[in-house]
């Protein structure tokens, strides 16, 4: 898998049928949905502490730029290493 970076993302060509998915090849974890619709939005997945598998949005390609979503996985990861959840304090507020 590539590096997630503005230009691979805007170079994705969404399917009219699917949504796709790419994950980065650096930062496990992190990645980028891809809608029908080519609505693009930055994710982290992750396993909670009772290894449940976890994807959180943290937001949509133009909103935000691919290297604040980069930053933002690095910490919601580590978070998540700390024994936190982010999904889980998130749906508290």
């Amino acid at each position: 898998m590539p590096k997630i970076t503005k230009r691979f993302v805007e170079s994705i060509s969404p399917d009219p049928k699917e949504t796709l998915k790419y994950w980065d090849s650096e930062l496990k974890g992190f990645g980028i949905v891809v809608l029908p619709s080519g609505r693009r939005t930055y994710c982290v997945q992750y396993r909670n502490q009772h290894r449940i598998l976890k994807r959180f949005k943290i937001g949509v390609h133009g909103q935000i730029t691919a290297e604040e979503a980069r930053d933002l996985a690095k910490k919601m990861l580590g978070q998540v290493a700390h024994g936190e959840d982010p999904a889980e304090k998130k749906k508290a507020l």
